[in-house]
């Protein structure tokens, strides 16, 4: 029984630090500071594409299956949830998918996911993400 607990307090560990590396990452591909050319593309609840130093490159972190892929590339798998929020400046939330129109509103970009570890054990993780006014 002990060894079992072992194994598992190692797995919902090693689950643990995935997810905030995952959160890491997302959070400074979506972070906006210091880069003139950033800008959202589309945003949904388990989407968002942008363009950051060449404007006619378009990446995309999104939710596929059970994994999060950035421009098709596996961050995490083992997903049980992945879910983007966009508030503007006055912190109101706006409806997903975001239109056109109001993608230059984003302020702030909420990223939740989920894992779940070993023996079903679920973590849930949280980071905000500021995005800049842009001026053009």
């Amino acid at each position: 029984a002990m060894a079992k607990g072992y194994v598992f307090a190692r797995e919902n560990t090693q689950m643990s630090l995935k997810a905030q590396v995952t959160l890491a990452k997302i959070a400074r591909e979506i972070e906006s500071n210091h880069i003139a050319t950033y800008t959202l593309k589309s945003a949904d609840d388990t989407a968002v594409s942008y363009t950051r130093d060449d404007p006619s490159v378009v990446h995309t972190i999104a939710l596929a299956g059970a994994e999060i892929r950035l421009d098709g590339i596996t961050l995490v798998n083992s997903l049980d949830s992945l879910v983007f929020n966009y508030y503007d400046c006055c912190n109101a939330k706006l409806e997903t998918p975001v239109i056109a129109a109001n993608l230059l509103r984003i302020r702030r970009v909420d990223i939740c996911l989920r894992l779940r570890g070993a023996d079903g054990i679920v973590s849930e993780m949280t980071n905000t993400v500021k995005v800049q006014e842009a001026y053009y």
